[in-house]
């Protein structure tokens, strides 16, 4: 069985949210550093980074919030 490292697991976990395409997961890695860093930022903080909305970004939170680690 393969083993994943966290950033690769936590890149999995961006890509798949709805809300936010590769792009703007590269963009946010970018600023903050890691997948792991940025899943534990909250969005709003970043959301000129992002170019998005803090409507959409509260839309990320919310998606993180109910995403299934299992």
């Amino acid at each position: 069985m393969k083993q994943y490292t966290e950033e690769q697991l936590y890149g999995a976990a961006f890509s798949s949210l709805p809300s936010i395409g590769p792009r703007r997961i590269r963009r946010l890695v970018s600023s903050i550093g890691s997948c792991k860093g940025a899943w534990h930022e909250k969005m709003e903080d970043h959301a000129n980074t992002l170019g998005i909305s803090l409507e959409l970004a509260r839309t990320l939170e919310g998606e993180k919030a109910r995403f299934d680690w299992d």
